[in-house]
């Protein structure tokens, strides 16, 4: 159960750890959606993460149990964020609560039980939200590229 805290807060981490970077196109060559607060408030889930260290990509999602799977990241247009919600009622381990704010591409989380941390989005369509952060995992540099996915 601690490992499914852990990870959470890991993804967490590495999911508010940077600051937006947006380009007019995704890299799919799609029209990117404007980053307003309207735009990214909704619920979403995790539907992809993996790992790039270098030139090689691992797949985390796959190692995700079903409670992570089905947590819920929410973004109110209030401004509060939250961790958990009702896919997590038959998981155990605590939500997080706290606030969001976006100031031009930077989206900034207070988490209750973590502090503050920054996020890099380098795709939004309106639905799926791609994020990218760095990390340094003893003195190894990681990118962890999470997908959110709206929940509708």
């Amino acid at each position: 159960m601690l490992q499914l805290l852990n990870l959470s807060k890991v993804i967490l981490l590495f999911f508010v750890c940077s600051v937006i970077n947006i380009n007019c196109k995704s890299k799919s060559g799609k029209t990117n959606t404007p980053l307003t607060v309207e735009n990214i408030a909704g619920v979403y889930t995790i539907t992809d993460a993996k790992i790039k260290t270098g030139d090689t990509e691992k797949d985390v999602y796959n190692s995700f149990n079903d409670c992570q799977k089905n947590n819920t990241y929410g973004f109110n247009k209030d401004m509060v964020w939250y961790l958990g919600g009702v896919a997590r009622q038959t998981c155990t381990g605590p939500d997080d609560s706290g606030t969001w704010s976006l100031n031009g591409n930077t989206l900034t989380i207070n988490s209750q039980q973590s502090g503050a941390y920054q996020y890099t989005i380098t795709d939004f369509n309106g639905s799926v939200m791609v994020a990218e952060s760095q990390s340094d995992n003893n003195g190894t540099q990681e990118t962890l590229i999470t997908t959110f996915t709206k929940k509708q």
